[in-house]
């Protein structure tokens, strides 16, 4: 109870690592503190942090409650296939760039009546959410849903360090998917 900060990468690659429980007394937590903890499935927060950002990469955390304090996240949850439900609170204002970023089980959200912002890519590949939801999501931002431009240049990139040209047709990476 005495714990007030979780550095960048803490337990990251911890695939022991199946559930965790943040005491209240955190007042931070670094970015990719449980990226790639492929067996993490239970999560439970009880602090009043104003922001989270990039916790999570390729976790298996099915269901995620953001407590109430929590007014911004930021490039929350990547990869997280195996996410199905989020509760947002209502003090939330931000879902910023990527937030739920290829969690392609996702199928339940709900949107705080305090929301400001959805940045761009925050669902990029979160195509099981109810086209209401999304709908939503859409009136916030129109590029909610699709690739940053900076994620096309890096598969170009990848392309052509592997000796191979690509030209974009404006295909999406959700569209080939």
């Amino acid at each position: 109870d005495t714990l007030t900060e979780i550095g960048d990468g803490a337990f990251s690659f911890c695939d022991s690592l199946r559930e965790i429980q943040i005491p209240a007394s955190v007042e931070s937590v670094g970015i990719g503190a449980f990226a790639y903890c492929e067996n993490l499935a239970e999560f439970s927060f009880d602090g009043t942090m104003p922001e989270l950002t990039e916790m999570f990469d390729n976790c298996s955390i099915t269901r995620l409650v953001i407590p109430e304090g929590v007014v911004n996240l930021d490039g929350l949850c990547h990869y997280c296939k195996e996410l199905k439900s989020v509760r947002l609170p209502e003090s939330l204002q931000n879902i910023g760039y990527k937030a739920f970023y290829g969690c392609v089980g996702l199928a339940d959200i709900n949107l705080p009546q305090n929301l400001d912002a959805i940045g761009d890519s925050a669902f990029f590949g979160c195509d099981k959410l109810p086209p209401e939801i999304a709908e939503k999501i859409r009136e916030y931002n129109p590029k909610a849903f699709e690739m940053s431009e900076e994620d096309l240049q890096t598969v170009d990139e990848m392309f052509e360090a592997e000796g191979d040209s690509y030209k974009s047709d404006g295909t999406t990476l959700g569209d080939m998917r």
